[in-house]
């Protein structure tokens, strides 16, 4: 039983891992031992008996401080492809009884493309972020529902939902934190509970659907919003709520703030690609469709199109 469990646990593990590395990401592993100066989070940690030094005298309480600890060592030393991912323990003490759980991090510092000329149009923010962790859930076969939620570490914190379980969350980690380790660098983070996902995955977990025959299209709209709209918000009543046929995927492509926009506005450039499985879809069908998908995003959040 526990070599079945090695087995998958390791098969999952390798799978999310084989999605990170096509994007740039590398893996690494920390030492799951700590100070208390790591412990940003200030959960109560599992103190270390005899420790022979304070740089190690408890177990990490989150893989974000090891994750910001690698990015100050790689930024310190110029390296530009700061993208990293790791499977680790946590540890914390919980009513006088210390609990571990498994997790997945994933974070980069905002310089993470090179500035060649096809890789400008690249998203690197928390979209690009967020479109990897979905992905991951996705392949898993994991149906999640996003809302925003508050965390101490995080200036703006998406969370993922399987029912009422929050098994994932996003976010960009607030200054006061990255001070700490001397990271002027914007910070992207990522946690997946790993512990939840194998519970919700049987060992044939990797499904594959038929590709459609048939082309997809690929069509972009660019709109002005309000600074308070999130792109999450757009995204779920487009794709959850409005009953637009054909529409296969949606995706935040840029976010462009500046003075020349009107105040207390900014323009989001939104990708879209249609897909019909039984056959090619015509011009009509597809203005018909970029139509609505425009008409509604305008009406329900004041929203206009840019030329």
């Amino acid at each position: 039983i526990v070599q079945e469990s090695y087995n998958k646990n390791h098969k999952i593990e390798n799978t999310i891992a084989n999605l990170l590395i096509p994007f740039g990401f590398n893996e690494i592993m920390n030492n799951s031992l700590t100070s208390n100066k790591l412990n940003v989070l200030n959960r109560e940690s599992v103190n270390i008996i005899n420790s022979i030094s304070s740089d190690i005298s408890q177990l990490r309480t989150s893989l974000l401080e090891s994750s910001l600890k690698t990015l100050k060592f790689n930024l310190n030393r110029k390296n530009k492809n700061n993208k990293f991912f790791e499977f680790g323990k946590i540890y914390e003490m919980i009513n006088n009884k210390t609990t571990e759980s498994k997790r997945l991090s994933v974070v980069f510092a905002n310089d993470l493309f090179n500035n060649t000329w096809n890789n400008k149009s690249a998203s690197s923010d928390f979209y690009y972020l967020k479109n990897i962790i979905l992905n991951i859930f996705s392949k898993l076969s994991i149906n999640t529902t996003e809302k925003i939620i508050n965390h101490d570490a995080f200036n703006n914190t998406l969370g993922l939902f399987h029912k009422k379980n929050n098994i994932a969350l996003i976010g960009d980690v607030k200054n006061q934190f990255l001070s700490e380790f001397a990271i002027k660098n914007k910070v992207y983070y990522a946690s997946l509970d790993l512990d939840y996902v194998l519970e919700l995955i049987n060992d044939d977990f990797i499904k594959y659907n038929q590709l459609s025959k048939f082309p997809n299209v690929k069509r972009e709209l660019n709109f002005l919003l309000e600074n308070n709209v999130k792109y999450n918000e757009i995204e779920n009543y487009i794709l959850n709520q409005s009953n637009i046929k054909n529409l296969n995927k949606m995706t935040l492509s840029d976010v462009y703030e500046d003075d020349k926009l009107p105040k207390g506005k900014k323009s989001y450039t939104l990708n879209f690609t249609l897909l019909d499985q039984i056959k090619t879809l015509s011009e009509k069908e597809i203005s018909l469709t970029m139509n609505k998908i425009q008409s509604k995003i305008e009406s329900k959040f004041n929203a206009e199109l840019r030329s």
